[in-house]
């Protein structure tokens, strides 16, 4: 089974399970029943290792304690996903509860494991967590990496359910380092499933794309294990609808095999594309299927009620989702997936069953949540979802109209040309693409102006007094250069020549820049720009082979600059100088705009939708209304 091939470890366990009970070894069966659950088919129930395991539970009777109490715990999570998790989770509990009376620490660790397989992604978020937490403790107690590796990511995992992205981001890096260290290629893979995950919140589709592709690259290369692959699939599918690339959505639909089970994300998925007759045929049988058992399903199914349900599918559909108000959808098993705040999707619902007040208040809240989740995606999303809920319930026109034209101007900054398209073209006044639309005239810019210790920040007739800090200098770069592309270490290097002396400069940036001598650097600024001209003259003249012909072209130098770095051509893995410069800028700009905010909540609104992040940083302001 470890190595992939379930078939033969199924009939493998089967045989020794009939050799153990016709020599009454009722702990020999009872270790044979703990093998066969190795894998666990995502959301299906396999009733035949559920009754081997209620088997050994029988023989054992009270004899083996530490080995009753896995079975327990692993019957628990084999009964998972069930129309009712009620004796599923009375399991986990009891399991948990007699593993720590009994006081050995590696039982317990292994216990809390397998429980937590008994609780679904929807199921009480304060309940996992807490498991997770502890489990977390006494496998870095114990030594047990393996496990101390798996719990860091579900823990990251559970930071993004509860909108805590720092949180989420930090167990992440943790995971990411603990995998380095363990020499883990499948902890690699996941690492690089996060990081399109976190790219795809940040509207940094480019790199979304790479890692995607990265993950499909190195997946190929590990021994083959029969959950993985479709779970790449699933992330590429689920991602891929925030790019908003119509060809990209297709085709991830087309290659992942969906059993019925998950018709509403086939379903989703075709409303998306604007294929809303197919749609609409699938929906007639999700809707005669009963409430979901697996949190993919559920979550998909708002938005299919909106499109095509009735008042009374909404209400009750509703009443299911109103306990997971204030969360947020996480994709499990995906390596790093999700939409956002759940309350944008109980407004759709309320909006369809004409309560227009609990809709505002629900979508009032998702544009908190999502802000705060830095995601500009799924905060225009929310944008739209808004504009569209008022003008179906005939209520505050012209704010549905000021949410569609922030919306737009979203997907037109973000590339989304899919949900642009799906928005309409009817906005009065609608935006140009970003591309062209700073040839035209523009609304005040925010001004940077450095005094002493302390910069003077301008928008409008506003002015803000901020603290000298190189989030600062980041972004005082960036907005002097609206529309200009810059990779990381070329901006590092900006602030770098700006300010030679600062001791707060980073010796391993300064080492790695160094490596690049000045002609060498010079020629690197001259091609860059270059190319930057050349790519905003295709996009004016409509040319998007050109367009991306520049934009393939910026990366690969990009890539020998991290060669000249000393990284000698790989992938960017967490660690490496150019990585540490990506994700030591991003957190520095974010820092500083945070703290506008606090001083000017407009202006650092702005600032966190214009200022894009990643390996190449930039400023993009919206044009003029």
């Amino acid at each position: 089974m470890r190595a992939g091939d379930l078939e033969r470890g199924v009939k493998a366990c089967s045989h020794a399970a009939q050799y153990a009970r016709e020599r009454r070894n009722a702990a020999a069966l009872g270790s044979i029943a703990l093998a066969r659950g190795f894998h666990a088919a995502f959301s299906m129930v396999d009733a035949e290792h559920v009754a081997l395991l209620e088997e050994a539970l029988a023989s054992l009777e009270e004899r083996e304690p530490l080995l009753r109490v896995r079975l327990e715990a692993r019957l628990a999570s084999a009964l998972t996903p069930g129309i009712d998790p009620t004796r599923a989770h009375e399991l986990a509990r009891k399991a948990v509860n007699r593993a720590r009376d009994l006081g050995d620490p590696e039982t317990l660790a292994s216990v809390l494991a397998l429980a937590r397989g008994a609780f679904r992604p929807f199921d009480d978020l304060h309940e996992r967590y807490a498991m997770d937490a502890e489990a977390l403790a006494l496998c870095e107690t114990l030594g047990d990496a393996q496990a101390t590796l798996t719990t860091l990511h579900r823990l990251g995992l559970d930071e993004f359910e509860r909108g805590d992205r720092r949180a989420g981001e930090t167990y992440f890096r943790r995971y990411a380092k603990l995998g380095e260290e363990l020499g883990s290629s499948r902890a690699a893979l996941r690492t690089i499933q996060q990081q399109a995950f976190l790219a795809t919140l940040d509207g940094d589709h480019e790199l979304a794309r790479t890692r995607v592709a990265e993950a499909a690259l190195r997946q190929r290369r590990i021994p083959d294990r029969p959950g993985p692959v479709n779970y790449l699939k699933l992330q590429r599918l689920q991602l891929s609808r925030w790019w908003g690339q119509r060809a990209e959505i297709e085709q991830a639909l087309t290659e992942l095999a969906m059993p019925e089970r998950f018709a509403a994300l086939r379903c989703s998925a075709c409303l998306w594309l604007g294929h809303r007759d197919a749609a609409r045929q699938i929906y007639q049988r999700v809707a005669q299927q009963q409430i979901p058992t697996n949190h993919v399903d559920l979550m998909t199914r708002p938005e299919l009620v909106s499109a095509f349900g009735t008042e009374e599918d909404a209400r009750r559909l509703y009443d299911v989702l109103a306990p997971y108000a204030g969360r947020h959808v996480v994709w499990w098993g995906t390596g790093g997936a999700g939409d956002g705040s759940i309350e944008r999707l109980l407004g759709l619902l309320a909006a369809k069953a004409g309560d227009g007040r609990r809709a505002c208040e629900h979508f009032d809240r998702a544009l908190d949540e999502n802000e705060r989740l830095s995601a500009p995606p799924l905060l225009a999303r929310t944008r739209e979802d808004y504009a569209t809920s008022l003008q179906a319930l005939g209520i505050d026109r012209q704010r549905a109209e000021d949410l569609k034209r922030q919306a737009a101007e979203a997907y037109d900054r973000l590339d989304m040309k899919l949900h642009r398209e799906r928005l309409g073209r009817e906005i009065s006044g609608a935006t140009k693409t970003v591309s062209t639309s700073h040839r035209g005239q523009r609304p005040a810019l925010p001004g940077f102006e450095r005094q002493g210790a302390f910069w003077q920040v301008r928008f409008g007739a506003d002015s803000i007094s901020i603290k000298d800090s190189d989030g600062a200098r980041y972004l005082a770069y960036l907005t002097a250069h609206p529309f200009h592309e810059v990779h990381v270490l070329e901006l590092m290097a900006e602030r770098r020549r700006a300010d030679p002396a600062s001791a707060n400069a980073s010796v391993l940036m300064e080492s790695s820049l160094a490596a690049l001598d000045a002609p060498a650097l010079r020629s690197y600024r001259q091609r860059l720009n270059e190319l930057r001209q050349e790519q905003e003259e295709a996009l004016g003249f409509g040319d998007a082979t050109r367009s991306q012909k520049a934009r393939l072209e910026m990366e690969l130098i990009a890539d020998e600059l991290a060669k000249a770095l000393g990284l000698g051509g790989r992938s960017r893995a967490t660690g490496t100088p150019a990585e540490r410069a990506r994700v030591n800028l991003t957190q520095r700009i974010r820092g500083a705009i945070r703290l506008i905010a606090d001083e000017h909540r407009v202006l650092g609104h702005h600032l966190k939708t214009c200022v894009r992040t990643g390996q190449f940083c930039s400023y993009a302001p919206p044009p003029a209304p």
